[in-house]
């Protein structure tokens, strides 16, 4: 059986944090100020209220030995992936 990885970067995102990077990258790149809302209807504007929880982290250390760097954060793989969207016509 040949080995699997898990391609991280090692640092961790809570949704909610996710969610307000999509927000930030959405309004720089279009102007617009989208709404995030938890499930129960909250709106939020502070992502970070969560980041005390526990995380779980996923190890890419068997990635590193073998040479692995991440060549962009979250941001920026957000930002190309709304750039993709747009060369390839997909309305997400």
């Amino acid at each position: 059986m040949r080995p699997a990885y898990h391609i991280s970067s090692s640092k961790t995102y809570t949704l909610l944090e996710l969610a307000g990077v999509v927000k930030d990258v959405y309004k720089e790149l279009y102007g617009i100020d989208i709404p995030v809302h938890t499930p129960n209807g909250m709106s939020v504007e502070d992502f970070s209220i969560f980041s005390n929880k526990p995380r779980y982290q996923i190890s890419n250390s068997a990635l590193k030995a073998l040479g692995f760097e991440p060549k962009c954060d979250v941001h920026e793989g957000v930002r190309q992936m709304f750039h993709y969207f747009e060369k390839h016509d997909i309305n997400a």
